[in-house]
């Protein structure tokens, strides 16, 4: 049982390596272009 739950629990920090990480990434880069490009247009 222990091991069960322990390989389910790596399973799913795998999953959010995989899936929320590169989420997370985007999301900062998508914001950081936003404010760049308001930035640029304001000069």
């Amino acid at each position: 049982m222990l091991e069960m739950r322990t390989v389910k629990k790596h399973q799913v920090s795998l999953l959010c390596n995989l899936i929320l990480i590169p989420m997370f990434k985007m999301l900062v880069i998508a914001q950081v272009h936003n404010q760049v490009t308001r930035q640029i247009n304001h000069l």
